[in-house]
């Protein structure tokens, strides 16, 4: 999907991270307008510094957010950051809307819940944009990013790894495995990448590989895979060896931190 913005204007739908801080800079050094709606509790504080003006709201107020895009007569909108899967089975107030929307969704699974968000504000006339419209330059090209290229183990890993991890996104179990000498150590469902790291550290003192996919037709408004300078450094805690990711459709947040990080930990890190 390549979308163009229209607006001198746009919303920003924020979770949790860096990203939204990431992209709304971006935005504002582009001279757009940024107007944000953030979750309580979620959301970095730090992200009222970069917009023209933000609405905190909590997490189960979808129609009062929707009200508020309406308000600012917003037509062009990003959603970014992470929101925990895991709030969904916690008794966390909900308005009507959202628990309406919960109720008849088919599944759970996080394209199909954040699909019909989606389609909630296209029926307002919103437009939700492709969250990388303005980062391309944090998605990597096909290449070893470190400065160690793997070796042939850490290759036949690697191979392995994305085998698995197509499985488990066609599943939309998650997008993350961690394996070693062709062995699934772990695999990412809610808990997400950083926890599933931790729990291979584990089973696994050293040597592991990371490999991250995205989801099969990943629809580029929606959940894009992301690691940065954390993630490599779960990696560093536990003696991580190497980590794939897909190029250009993964972003790596504060993108020559994380690889100087890596550098620095030995960890070979490749764009497949």
């Amino acid at each position: 999907m390549k979308d163009v913005i229209t607006s001198s204007r746009i919303g920003l739908i924020s979770g949790k991270g860096k990203f939204p801080i990431i992209l709304a800079q971006e935005a504002k050094r582009r001279g757009m307008k940024v107007i944000a709606i953030a979750l309580k509790g979620e959301t970095n504080t730090e992200l009222e510094k970069y917009v023209d003006k933000i609405y905190w709201i909590s997490i189960g107020e979808m129609k009062k957010g929707l009200d508020i895009l309406v308000k600012e007569e917003l037509k062009e909108v990003f959603m970014v950051g992470k929101v925990e899967k895991s709030l969904l089975f916690k008794n966390i107030p909900r308005d009507g809307m959202i628990s309406n929307l919960i109720k008849l969704a088919t599944d759970k699974l996080d394209n199909t819940l954040l699909k019909a968000i989606a389609n909630k504000l296209a029926e307002l006339d919103i437009k939700l944009l492709d969250s990388t419209i303005l980062i391309r330059s944090l998605l990597p090209q096909k290449g070893v990013l470190t400065e160690r290229k793997p070796t042939q183990e850490e290759m036949d890993d690697i191979n392995f790894g994305k085998k698995m991890a197509n499985s488990i996104a066609a599943l939309q179990i998650g997008q993350t495995v961690i394996v070693k000498d062709k062995s699934v150590i772990a695999v990412e469902s809610i808990e997400g990448t950083d926890e599933t790291i931790k729990r291979a550290g584990i089973y696994c003192k050293s040597g592991i590989v990371m490999v991250k996919v995205s989801w099969h037709n990943q629809d580029m408004r929606l959940d894009i895979p992301t690691i940065g300078p954390d993630t490599i450094k779960f990696l560093k805690e536990v003696n991580a060896s190497a980590i794939a990711i897909e190029a250009q459709k993964t972003i790596i947040l504060d993108i020559e931190e994380s690889i100087n990080i890596a550098n620095r930990a030995g960890i070979c890190m490749v764009a497949f």
